[in-house]
């Protein structure tokens, strides 16, 4: 038996709705003085510190991404209330598959933001800043010019081509909780394979800063939506050498 237009349109508001009502609190926490000394601050290998770190680069999380994970929660819930009874096998009602999906999704991200910052800590501990010398105030730029290039590769693109809604669910889609974990998880592969970079500049350079959080959003939604995402991809890959070119000319000029 289909469902009504309107209950189909409730379930819709309920999803969509939720998902930005968490973003917008994850906005309100990450903005308290604690959770930005966290993320300006970062505090060393304790065990402490790290699942303080944790708690506040998954509250940037959902905050920058919830919103850019809707459209794709949304298509995921519509395929699965209009797909036939085989391919929804797996029981359990489509919302909370909806839910899981997002929140596998996170769990990709949350995990990236644990293995990047023992990656710095580690290198700070090994006596990283150190080892650079006089040439540790080249690492800003050298890191925002890496990440306009890698707008530019050829992975950016094969990722990135993955991530629109339509082009993922068409290859992807599987039914149940167990196929709305997978998706969840494959998704949030490739969103960490398009913008792994832009996380490294979002947390080392702008320190997670709620300004560049914004922008940084903004643009990674508009370049998974956007009918002329390659185009876009390509605006923030310039943008983003020229302000690293913008950075290190005058700190090479200083040198010379």
């Amino acid at each position: 038996m289909s469902l009504k237009s309107g209950e189909l349109r409730l379930e819709t508001v309920v999803i969509a709705g939720s998902l930005l009502s968490i973003s917008a609190l994850a906005w309100i926490l990450s903005a308290q003085p604690m959770m930005m000394g966290v993320m300006g601050g970062m505090l060393g290998l304790d065990l402490t510190m790290l699942v303080l770190f944790a708690v506040s680069w998954t509250l940037g999380m959902v905050a920058m991404m919830f919103p850019t994970v809707l459209p794709m929660t949304l298509m995921v819930f519509r395929a699965g209330r209009s797909s036939s009874r085989e391919i929804k096998v797996g029981g359990g009602p489509t919302l909370t598959k909806a839910f899981t999906f997002a929140g596998a999704y996170l769990s990709l991200w949350a995990g990236f933001g644990v293995v990047l910052y023992l990656g710095i800590m580690m290198f700070s501990s090994m006596g990283g800043p150190e080892l650079l010398g006089g040439y540790a105030s080249l690492a800003p730029p050298a890191i925002v010019l890496a990440a306009g290039v890698y707008q530019f590769v050829p992975l950016k693109g094969a990722c990135l081509g993955r991530c629109h809604p339509s082009t993922f669910l068409f290859r992807r889609y599987r039914g149940g909780f167990t196929g709305s974990a997978r998706m969840g998880y494959s998704y949030g592969l490739f969103c960490v394979g398009c913008c792994w970079v832009l996380m490294v500049n979002l947390l080392v350079i702008g320190a997670m800063n709620l300004t560049w959080m914004g922008l940084f959003a903004a643009g990674i939604l508009v370049e998974r939506v956007a009918p002329q995402r390659w185009r876009v991809s390509k605006v923030i890959g310039t943008v983003l050498i020229i302000v690293g070119i913008l950075m290190l000319v005058p700190l090479v000029s200083r040198q010379a």
